[in-house]
């Protein structure tokens, strides 16, 4: 009698620990984050909210950065790195921002201590959330995400009155200069253009200061150009070769091309 109370009470405790055991990996199941992309987000909820903020010609965006930094993107645009404040009240969304991973390739403006190779993190204007059941992407003014793997000459401010707290791209794509896609339909391509031409050309200076000065730049057909400058962007996955075309129209205006 006595051995076959011991069988029972030495099955009992496994059943218990198997039990307590399934119990707690099923509280760390349903306890656990879903990661959802923008690739998981099908194209009816990826939405875009007009906002009103200042822009800035190039001369002033470079004045009210606090940091200027070529780097290169670590992470995707996810549900683990947006932050949101919903408000139960009124039913809205009222902030939303991510805090994305970058590497820092190249230091032009520096308000702390940064280092090429740094990992920096960056508040940009879009979020994916999940609201009543289904999950969204949402944007500022058509603002796209940072793109992993991507390179970027971002102008960012010091993060003091941000969201998140880290420095956020400066009045959306005003501040956002993509390297791996040089043409831009983004209405700045006139700071794309300064940026490329101050921080990765090394054509002569006469030539670098009359695009830099220029009070206008407008986008033109290369077959148009007068004069050609060979560039090479270095970026994250190495060299990005262009040719950036020049016509001067009048004094302070210059139109530019870029292939």
């Amino acid at each position: 009698m006595n051995k076959v109370m011991k069988i029972i009470k030495r099955h009992w405790k496994k059943s218990i620990l198997y039990f307590l055991l399934c119990l707690q990996l099923c509280i760390f199941s349903c306890g656990k984050s879903v990661k959802v992309t923008s690739a998981d987000i099908p194209k009816e909820n990826k939405l875009s909210c007009v906002a009103e903020f200042v822009t800035f010609p190039y001369e002033e965006l470079k004045e009210e950065s606090a940091i200027i930094v070529k780097v290169e993107v670590l992470d995707e645009l996810s549900s683990e790195n947006s932050l949101t404040d919903y408000d139960e009240g009124y039913g809205l969304m009222i902030r939303f921002c991510a805090v994305r991973s970058v590497r820092v390739l190249e230091v032009y403006k520096n308000d702390r201590e940064l280092a090429v190779g740094d990992e920096l993190q960056v508040q940009e204007p879009c979020a994916i959330y999940k609201l009543d059941g289904e999950y969204y992407q949402d944007t500022m003014d058509d603002t796209p995400p940072l793109q992993k793997g991507d390179t970027y000459i971002l102008f960012l401010d010091d993060g003091t009155e941000n969201m998140s707290g880290k420095p956020s791209i400066i009045s959306c794509q005003n501040g956002m200069v993509e390297l791996n896609q040089t043409i831009s339909d983004d209405g700045f391509f006139d700071v794309s253009v300064k940026a490329i031409v101050e921080y990765e050309s090394d054509m002569p200076e006469e030539e670098k200061e009359s695009i830099l000065q220029a009070k206008e730049i407008y986008e033109m057909n290369p077959s148009e150009s007068e004069k050609k400058v060979d560039i090479q962007l270095e970026t994250g996955k190495g060299e990005v070769d262009i040719s950036l075309g020049m016509k001067e129209e009048k004094e302070g205006v210059i139109g530019i091309s870029i292939e």
